[in-house]
C-alpha cells in the first residue's frame, strides 16, 4: 500500500518544504530533498514523529472517539490539523535554528524538549476542542437528594 499510496512521505516532503521557505525568510540558508533538509552545519531528516502526523494521528483518535457531532468533529480536526501544524513547523524550525547556531544544545533540544513539546500540543488542542465542544451545551444541575 505504501508503494502506491505513501501519505507519510508526501506529508513529510510538504513539511520540509514549508521549513525550507521559513527558514529563508528568517535568513538561515537551507536545501531540501525528500525528507531530508540539509543546513550549513547539520542535516535534519523530517520523518514519522517529527513531521507532526503522529500528534495529528492521536489528535483525530481523540477527538473521533468523543461524543460529538459529527460538524463539530470535523470543524475540531480542521482546527486541531492546523494549530498542530503551525506548531509543529515553528518546532522544526527551532530545531533547525538550533542546530545551526546552538549545536551543543541540538540533541537535548531534539530528544528531550521537542517530543515533549508535541505530545502537549496535541493533548492542549485536545483540550481546546473540548472546551469548544462544551460551551454551547447546557450546564447540568446537580440532582437533590
Amino acid at each position: 500500500v505504501q508503494e502506491v499510496l505513501d501519505i507519510n512521505g508526501g506529508y513529510s516532503n510538504a513539511i520540509v518544504i514549508l521549513t525550507a521557505k521559513i527558514l529563508g525568510l528568517i535568513g538561515v540558508t537551507s536545501t531540501y530533498s525528500g525528507s531530508l533538509i540539509n543546513l550549513p552545519s547539520i542535516s535534519l531528516d523530517v520523518e514519522f514523529g517529527c513531521n507532526g502526523l503522529e500528534a495529528v494521528m492521536i489528535y483525530t483518535v481523540a477527538v473521533l472517539t468523543f461524543p460529538a457531532t459529527w460538524k463539530n468533529r470535523l470543524i475540531g480536526f480542521v482546527a486541531g490539523f492546523l494549530v498542530i501544524q503551525v506548531l509543529n513547523l515553528i518546532r522544526i524550525v527551532a530545531l533547525a535554528y538550533a542546530g545551526v547556531y546552538h549545536r551543543d544544545l541540538f540533541d537535548l533540544i531534539h530528544i528531550y524538549v521537542a517530543q515533549g513539546v508535541m505530545i502537549a500540543v496535541a493533548l492542549g488542542t485536545f483540550v481546546l476542542y473540548l472546551t469548544y465542544i462544551s460551551h454551547g451545551q447546557p450546564k447540568q444541575q446537580p440532582e437533590e437528594a
